[in-house]
């Protein structure tokens, strides 16, 4: 009996204990189980940063090269009933619509050129007028020819071809100035205005040669710029030379710089400064005399290095020669001036010294890209010396 209690006894304290145990258990599981109350989460706002915006890749320019075409058939100022020539004009228009225009002219014999002038009032030309002639005994005795005219500090300035050599070679350039477009003139006399003449480009090189001469004027700025034709043994180029805007300019004249060798038989250039472009613009004849003649185009945007952009043919007179272009009176040009040229032509290769002067009007414009003479597979014109 005593036995069964005692086992009776350990059953209870059994019980007891598992079932404490598993008390425990639970409570341990709950204790577990409790999570902390999360604290809210707030949401960052999410600021978007600015993204800088990528710069376009600059374009490089593209060029623009000038050109010009011919606009209407044009007419001849002069025309010879015989032999005789005008050629080589030099043409300055105003705002009035009225024109000024000098040329050579053939002399007496034994003077060989002299330089005419006429001016046109808005309807028609006027009069011829010799207005410069050789000095007698002076450096330029047997002729003034080529001239280049233009306006700056009260007076007009003739720049002009003459020599001392009796066969038309070894030429230099004289210069000689006025306050009225048609003289009288004073010549630069080496230190100054009025007396013998004294060149503004001396001729040095072999006297075999055809020598300097041939000026054209532009002022830009402060600065003249003096284009000239430059004939030695070392080649044919046209040259510049800059100047100061003063009293005695001549003695201000840099040495000379090359523009370009001229090819093909070019001759005189006139030089213009295109002001929309801000640029420098040349005309010159090329295959001068001849019947595939035309006029060529070249452009330079410092004044000094020139680059040939086209050769206009259409329009222009077969056999033309030394052209040049309207300009204002210091020598620059808009895009919207109306805009002329002047040459001399003939009607074959053997017609020396029989020239017509004709002026045509113009239009600028301008090709993009590389450099491809455009107007250059055009023809030419024929035309008689006298117009019926």
């Amino acid at each position: 009996m005593k036995n069964k209690y005692q086992l009776f006894v350990v059953i209870i304290i059994l019980l007891v204990c598992v079932f404490n145990n598993n008390i425990f258990r639970v409570q341990k599981n709950q204790e577990e189980e409790i999570v902390e109350p999360a604290e809210p989460i707030i949401e960052e706002e999410v600021v978007e940063e600015d993204i800088p915006e990528e710069e376009p890749e600059e374009e490089e320019p593209v060029a623009l090269h000038v050109s010009f075409k011919t606009e209407g058939d044009g007419y001849n100022v002069y025309s010879p009933t015989n032999m005789g020539y005008r050629y080589g004009p030099s043409i300055i228009y105003y705002e009035d619509g009225t024109k000024d225009a000098w040329f050579s002219h053939q002399g007496n014999g034994r003077q060989w050129d002299w330089i005419s002038y006429k001016h046109y009032d808005g309807e028609n030309w006027g009069s011829e007028q010799i207005v410069l002639k050789p000095t007698d005994g002076g450096n330029d005795a047997y002729s003034v020819c080529d001239p280049g005219v233009i306006y700056f500090d009260g007076y007009y300035f003739i720049a002009y071809t003459s020599t001392l050599n009796s066969e038309g070679i070894e030429n230099c350039l004289y210069v000689a100035r006025s306050e009225n477009p048609d003289g009288p003139f004073e010549k630069w006399n080496g230190n100054g205005w009025g007396g013998d003449p004294y060149p503004i480009v001396e001729y040095k090189g072999d006297p075999g040669y055809w020598g300097i001469g041939e000026g054209s004027f532009v002022v830009v700025g402060d600065k003249i710029y003096l284009y000239y034709t430059d004939v030695s043994q070392e080649g044919e180029y046209t040259k510049v030379r800059v100047g100061d805007v003063c009293e005695n300019w001549p003695d201000s004249l840099s040495h000379s710089e090359i523009c370009y060798a001229r090819t093909e038989a070019q001759d005189s250039c006139d030089v213009v400064y295109l002001d929309y472009y801000d640029m420098f613009i040349a005309v010159s004849s090329i295959h001068r005399f001849t019947e595939n003649s035309g006029i060529c185009v070249l452009e330079s945007y410092d004044g000094i290095t020139f680059t040939m952009t086209d050769i206009v043919k259409k329009g222009i007179s077969r056999y033309c020669h030394n052209v040049g272009i309207a300009k204002r009176s210091n020598g620059h040009i808009n895009i919207e001036d109306e805009l002329m040229i002047g040459y001399a032509y003939g009607t074959s290769s053997k017609s020396w010294g029989r020239w017509a002067t004709r002026f045509q009007e113009i239009s600028l414009f301008a090709y993009p890209g590389d450099i491809n003479l455009p107007s250059s597979h055009e023809d030419n014109t024929f035309r008689e010396l006298i117009e019926r």
